[in-house]
């Protein structure tokens, strides 16, 4: 499974992030056609506050877009032993507290890769490599073609 982090919505659904919103558009289509994408919920609930305060786009528009990724996509809800495991993780200094949340929740997903513009890009934190699908081997990665395969 492959989690994919807020940016990736937010590019896919703004026209005028140029290159970066092909890109993402992409990166959704490849992991839905492959079957392994993941979203945790909180990247979800985050998408809907930065769209609602940027003006992106409306609201409508957003929900049906996550209407259509949920048609392939799987969507994990955080519990609290996330919550727990990104204390840990957060206070060995390795990520923020919301970003470790959104990693335990991928985590216990079973996902091995996080695609994020935000995250340590080619790091690999308990099991889980970090990858910025607009940095120099986009998705081309070589951990990422695998699973894309």
């Amino acid at each position: 499974m492959i989690a994919v982090d807020t940016n990736i919505l937010l590019y896919a659904i703004d026209p005028s992030a140029g290159a970066k919103n092909s890109q993402a558009k992409l990166c959704l289509y490849a992991l839905s056609k492959a079957g392994c994408g993941c979203f945790p919920l909180k990247t979800i609930e985050e998408f809907f506050y930065v769209v609602k305060r940027k003006a992106i786009t409306s609201l409508d528009l957003c929900r049906q877009f996550i209407e259509q990724q949920a048609q392939s996509f799987t969507f994990v809800d955080t519990l609290y032993e996330d919550v727990l495991a990104a204390l840990d993780v957060s206070d060995r200094g390795q990520l923020s507290f919301w970003d470790a949340i959104v990693f335990a929740t991928a985590k216990r997903a079973g996902c091995s890769i996080m695609l994020s513009e935000d995250g340590p890009s080619d790091a690999t934190i308990n099991g889980i490599t970090w990858i910025n699908p607009f940095g120099p081997k986009g998705l081309q990665h070589p951990k990422l073609k695998r699973l894309l395969a």
